[in-house]
């Protein structure tokens, strides 16, 4: 290489420089650089000193024009005192005009001086630059020589940051022979070094010397080869990978009894740990040699070794597991179902006919597919973990390299940039998500979730379908037995949660909505069918089968129908638990989209037990509440209510119907108490309460009655109540409230008690002005005349 000869540039000299040096290059206001100009400028000190005396005038003037104004408030014959003030003013308007020109002559010192000093600058910048090119001519050369390559590789980096192209065109025709020979031997240097990194580091990774990879690594960013050096580091540590999978792989044959999905799970762990290792290893080595934001780059190389290894891994699962044949028969298993459910309708026939076609044709064990599933969510729950650390490391670092680059920003111009940051953050998600999302092992994985939800779909129909055929061969007594809910919601919050820790928001949807339409076609299914067959009413079946024949068909009915009130409490502990489930670490769409589906399947399944137990408790309020309440009621109609005190006193001591009436609810609900469940019982005791108030009502339509017998009515309305509160969990005073309030004005003393009863606001009244006037009209001691003048004013108040 020809060494340089700079004796030739013609460089101001120190003395020169000096000259052109002022005191006002940092000025920071015009005022300011006039002063300092004037020590050298006799002219600028004169017009300095008459913009002194030219202020001073303007001061005294205001103080003569503020004098002239109070004086002209004064008096009016001071006016001729005006006329200085009006010569003063035409004086400072000369001055003023003086003073502009002056400042005009002022700006045009300053810009000149403003000019010097970028010139002085400039000329600085080109010196420091001519060193500093000579430094790096010298020094690149010396460093190649003693292989010293990072002084070298320093010496292009400085080159690199000038600008050779400026550098050419401001160049004396003496000088450009000298420059395009530094040029020329700078190139050539850097050509050189590029040369020997990529080589030496090529070399290392073959000798596996992690110390000259490291130090070759560390090089590349000084030559603006940044790219180049994250795919050179990206492929030597896709190269230790394959070496790590390919020791587990060899391992994991040789080794006896090596079960094939727990086998696929663990390798795939140990895949994205050592990403995970390398990432913490090598991420402070990328941001202090290459800086923030470039650890997307170096993710990208190393993912197509993740893919490969994890394709390789995945492949074997599937053939160790015999993936295929089992998602081939699950999806055969599904066509048989569809085609039952619309040939026969939802219920216990077209399960029959199902289960029949699955006999005849190859099953799959529920065991071994149980273990598969179980594998299934490993592999994605581990893999969703994986893309879920690179996309935050990802995000964290092009954050660390916006707030290091934008760190000297003010707040106006931050404030500025807010959305074009928020662009960019958009533009770098979209980029990170496809990214994610096109690559090889999600993709795979994908894949493999599509086939674990429909062999979830598979496993959960047939367990259900199992547990409906079990519980229907059991012969217990205890109609209270809810073994049919208990199984059935214990397989649904498996495989529930069981999708939850797939990680996926998609699979675990899915789930949801398939496990809806299985309890929907199995569980509830079957329950209807149950019920559908109605409660026995005894005489009907007694005429033509054994006692103990419907007592069975009893039993089974109150067992289906604690089945249905278990299964609404199964499914809100289960929706609380799932909520709790997908609610962390979900992102807030993922929480909104498993939210939805929790709730529809939540909402339909509850509806649908919902209506089955209210038709199940209509059914048995009128076939079996029904008849004992008209034969309990029945004495009512026989008894008396227009009767005397002595009566009234003899009710007191022997009550004639109603003690036995409550003898006879009180036995009623007890025997039901004993086969229902609590909260089945407590809508049962609502029915029956219904009941009561209906039948009594239209008993007391019938009869008539005196004051006496309205008090005598109240009191058997309050026997009833409490027999009724004694047993009941809720207030039994608003379901007997009309019943009540019919006592009550049949019990009132005279119609001028209705206005005050009627405007009461403590009462909410159940009955309407019409039904008041029928109640009243029970009363044999009220007169037609007093009703007709009653009843208008409450509609009056009514209105």
């Amino acid at each position: 290489m020809t060494p340089v000869n700079f004796n030739i540039f013609k460089l101001p000299t120190p003395s020169a420089i000096f000259k052109l040096t002022m005191p006002s290059v940092g000025a920071t206001s015009i005022t300011d650089a006039a002063a300092a100009a004037a020590n050298q400028d006799p002219d600028l000190q004169r017009l300095l000193a008459k913009v002194e005396r030219i202020g001073a005038t303007t001061r005294r003037l205001d103080s003569v024009s503020n004098s002239s104004v109070a004086i002209g408030n004064g008096s009016n014959s001071s006016s001729a005192g005006l006329e200085p003030v009006l010569a003063d003013a035409r004086s400072l308007s000369e001055m003023i005009r003086c003073t502009s020109e002056l400042a005009d002559r002022v700006s045009s010192k300053v810009r000149q001086l403003d000019c010097a000093k970028s010139r002085v600058t400039a000329g600085l910048q080109r010196v420091e630059d001519i060193i500093d090119l000579k430094a790096c001519t010298d020094g690149v050369q010396k460093a190649l020589q003693d292989e010293d390559y990072e002084i070298a590789a320093a010496h292009i980096h400085r080159y690199l940051t000038l600008d050779e192209t400026v550098m050419r065109m401001t160049a004396d025709a003496s000088e450009g022979s000298t420059l395009e020979a530094s040029f020329e031997v700078l190139h050539k240097s850097e050509a050189v070094l590029k040369d020997i990194v990529h080589k030496q580091f090529d070399l290392a990774v073959q000798r596996q010397d992690r110390a000259s990879i490291e130090r070759f690594f560390k090089i590349f960013p000084l030559l603006n080869l940044h790219q180049a050096g994250l795919e050179k580091l990206g492929g030597y540590l896709g190269g230790c990978l394959r070496e790590q999978c390919e020791k587990a792989r060899i391992a994991a044959s040789s080794a006896a009894g090596q079960d094939g999905g727990a086998w696929a799970a663990q390798q795939l762990l140990q895949l994205y740990e050592a990403v995970a290792a390398s990432v913490e290893v090598h991420q402070p080595l990328v941001e202090t040699f290459y800086g923030p934001g470039h650890l997307f780059g170096l993710l990208q190389v190393l993912q197509n070794e993740v893919d490969a290894q994890a394709k390789r891994i995945v492949d074997r699962f599937r053939s160790l597991r015999d993936l295929d044949s089992r998602v081939r028969l699950a999806r055969t298993s599904a066509t048989r179902h569809q085609q039952s459910q619309q040939q026969y309708g939802p219920g216990s026939q077209a399960q029959m006919m199902y289960q029949q076609q699955q006999q005849q044709g190859q099953q799959l064990d529920a065991k071994q597919l149980d273990a598969v599933l179980s594998e299934l969510a490993v592999l994605s729950s581990r893999t969703e973990l994986y893309l879920r650390f690179v996309s935050r490391r990802c995000l964290a670092d092009w954050a660390a390299a916006d707030s290091k680059g934008g760190g000297s920003g003010g707040g106006a111009a931050s404030g500025a940039a807010d959305s074009e940051s928020e662009s960019v953050e958009q533009r770098r998600q979209r980029k990170l998500d496809d990214f994610l999302g096109k690559c090889a092992v999600t993709r795979c994985i994908q894949k493999l979730v599509d086939e674990y939800c429909l062999l979830e779909e598979h496993f959960m129909r047939e367990m259900l379908a199992k547990a409906v055929a079990l519980d229907s061969g059991v012969g217990g007594s205890d109609p209270t037995d809810t073994r049919l809910a208990d199984d059935a919601f214990f397989i649904l919050k498996k495989c529930l949660r069981r999708a939850v820790s797939t990680g996926s928001a998609d699979a675990t949807c899915a789930a949801l909505n398939r496990a809806a339409d299985v309890a929907e076609a199995q569980l509830i299914g079957a329950l209807r069918s149950r019920l559908g067959r109605g409660f026995p009413s005894g005489w009907v079946q007694d005429a033509f089968g054994s006692k103990a024949s419907v007592e069975e068909a009893r039993q089974a009915y109150l067992t289906a129908l604690n089945c249905a009130e278990a299964c609404r409490g199964n499914l809100r502990d289960l929706r609380r638990l799932l909520e709790s489930d997908t609610t962390s670490g979900a992102g807030r769409r993922d929480r909104e989209k498993l939210l939805s589906c929790l709730q529809a399947m939540d909402a339909g399944l509850g509806e649908a037990l919902a209506a089955i137990v209210n038709e199940g408790v209509e059914c048995l309020t009128e076939i079996s509440l029904r008849p004992q309440v008209k034969q309990i009621l029945a004495p009512l109609s026989n008894v008396s209510h227009v009767i005397t005190e002595e009566e009234l006193l003899a009710y007191e001591a022997s009550d004639p119907w109603v003690e036995a009436a409550c003898l006879r609810i009180g036995q009623l609900a007890d025997g039901f108490q004993r086969l229902l469940l609590p909260p089945l019982f407590d809508t049962l005791l609502q029915s029956l309460a219904g009941e009561l108030v209906l039948r009594a009502e239209k008993l007391i339509a019938r009869k008539q009655f005196n004051r006496l017998g309205g008090l005598q009515l109240d009191r058997e309305v309050r026997s009833l109540a409490a027999c009724l509160s004694a047993r009941a969990a809720w207030s039994v005073r608003d379901r007997l409230a009309r019943l009540s309030q019919t006592a009550m004005l049949l019990g009132l003393e005279s119609l001028d008690e209705l206005t005050a009863c009627w405007s009461d606001s403590v009462m909410a009244w159940r009955l309407t002005p019409a039904e008041v006037r029928h109640v009243l009209a029970l009363r044999v001691d009220f007169r037609q005349d007093d009703l007709r003048q009653h009843g208008r004013c409450l509609d009056s108040l009514q209105n």
